[in-house]
């Protein structure tokens, strides 16, 4: 292969091509013909070419210059002002020496002996810092926080628990103080009369007691000791003594109703003297005006008449004394263990409990046409076994106590009803035999309409009975009339 002319055969061999480029070519080589953009350029390159050559050749040499012109140490310090100019690490960084952690630079420092501050390659330099450590930090103290908090918990735990149990013992102790409230402010009737025995056996001891002479003044003279006690018991006794004999012997019977009532006069309960009752148990839903709304448990309730709040506390357990009044624009019947809240009230009555009218009478006829127009039955007929009538067995032994009292206004008469009135009075046993069941209801509802169905066949003769007319029944808060002849449903046992 022929040699090229500019390496004069020094150059490396030219590798054999079927269209070499005119840089890898000869300079004798000719162009492609057909091109003058090419040749043009060819052209250029090469008168260019010896300028090329020579400005890397003056680069060169300039910068060999600049080395061999300054000395040794201006060449140190010029690189050492370009290695200032450039970032620094931070010192955390930078490798330091272990020996000596004052020390300004990389090793070897100048501050301490070269055996002990070791320059191979930084097996001996201070680890450069890692991310695990501050990661293990951080989870540290991530673990002590959650730790602390779960500690702080139990001791919030504990401390609820303690001030649960605190509650519950003053629970406890309320409890056990508003029972004993409760006994000593509903003192029994036993209690309260014995009280007041006693309170008057003292004050009459004590008028006793004030009513003698002194003894120097009772003692007779030497020697007149046996006319003095003649003359004394020849003496009658004068009115005081005789008062005085007769409360010791035989008490002065209790005046009769209404004389027994004091008039203008009010005793007030004052937080203490109030005595609470279940008057349900008595008037049922008819039980109105309450304390506090709860009929189960109050002092008061609205009465129509005196009479009526007379024979309430008559039949109430822990009743002492009565007041009957007008409060908040209705007559209100008040029950109390004691007179001691006695004040003066215009309108208002009050007694003791022994202070009641005689129990009202009831006629056969008058019972019978109480039952048959109850409220309470035409209730539990509308719906047996609902709220309005929730014991389905009162309300048949209700219409039994109706059944008896017309059989006996029938008695001794011209009637046509008795077969028939035999037989609702054997159903109405029948029913009070059975079980409370899901069925009850339905033979409640077909035994109370036969029941109806023979009052209403008789409705006329009652009347007759009567005087002809619907007769006044009884006033459902007459605590001296059975509950069925008030228009109230049994609560047991109420032939008696």
């Amino acid at each position: 292969m022929p040699k090229s002319r500019a390496t004069n055969g020094t150059g490396p061999k030219a590798v054999a091509s079927a269209s070499p480029s005119p840089a890898e070519g000869d300079e004798g080589a000719a162009p492609p013909r057909g091109d003058p953009a090419s040749a043009a350029l060819s052209a250029a390159g090469r008168s260019r070419l010896p300028f090329l050559l020579l400005g890397v050749l003056l680069g060169v040499g300039g910068c060999a210059g600049a080395a061999l012109a300054l000395e040794p140490r201006q060449l140190g310090d010029v690189l050492a002002a370009l290695g200032a100019e450039l970032p620094r690490l931070p010192a955390a960084a930078r490798p330091t020496c272990p020996k000596c952690p004052a020390c300004p630079g990389p090793p070897p420092c100048p501050e301490c002996p070269a055996a002990e501050c070791p320059t191979d390659g930084g097996a001996g330099l201070a680890p450069e810092p890692s991310c695990d450590e501050p990661l293990a930090e951080l989870r540290r103290r991530l673990e002590a926080s959650e730790a602390s908090a779960l500690k702080d918990g139990e001791k919030l735990r504990e401390e609820l628990q303690a001030v649960s149990g605190q509650f519950s013992e003053a629970r406890a102790a309320w409890d056990s103080e508003r029972e004993a409230l409760w006994l000593s402010c509903n003192k029994s009737v036993e209690e309260a009369a014995a009280e007041a025995t006693a309170k008057a056996t003292e004050e009459a001891k004590q008028a006793c007691i004030s009513s003698q002479p002194p003894a120097e003044e009772a003692m007779p003279p030497p020697g007149a000791e046996q006319g003095m006690e003649a003359a004394v018991e020849a003496m009658p006794p004068t009115g005081a003594e005789q008062g005085m004999e007769a409360a010791v012997e035989a008490p002065a019977s209790p005046a009769a109703w209404p004389q027994c009532v004091e008039q203008g006069v009010v005793f007030r309960g004052k937080g203490v003297y109030a005595s609470f009752e279940d008057v349900t148990a008595m008037f049922g839903d008819s039980a109105r005006g309450c304390w506090a709304g709860d009929c189960t448990r109050t002092d008061k309730f609205e009465a129509p008449s005196a009479e009526d709040c007379a024979r309430a506390c008559a039949v109430m357990s822990r009743c002492a004394f009565w007041t009957f009044g007008e409060q908040d624009g209705t007559r209100q019947c008040f029950m109390r263990s004691s007179d001691a809240g006695r004040e003066a009230a215009g309108g208002f009555q009050a007694a003791p409990r022994a202070c009641q009218p005689s129990a009202t009478e009831v006629r056969p006829s008058q019972a019978a046409l109480a039952v048959l127009d109850s409220p309470a039955l035409l209730a539990c007929e509308a719906g047996p076994g609902g709220e309005a009538c929730p014991d389905l067995h009162d309300a048949m032994r209700t219409w039994n106590y109706g059944i008896q009292n017309l059989r006996v206004s029938l008695a001794n008469t011209d009637h046509n009803v008795g077969r028939y009135l035999e037989q609702i009075s054997t159903d109405a046993d029948a029913f009070l035999g059975l079980p409370v069941s899901d069925q009850l209801p339905e033979f409640y509802s077909i035994s109370a309409a036969n029941n109806r169905q023979v009052f209403e066949a008789v409705r006329s003769f009652l009347y007759q009975v009567e005087g002809g007319q619907a007769p006044t029944l009884p006033s459902p808060m007459d605590a001296s009339v059975p509950r069925p002849a008030r228009g109230l449903l049994c609560r047991g046992d109420c032939l008696a």
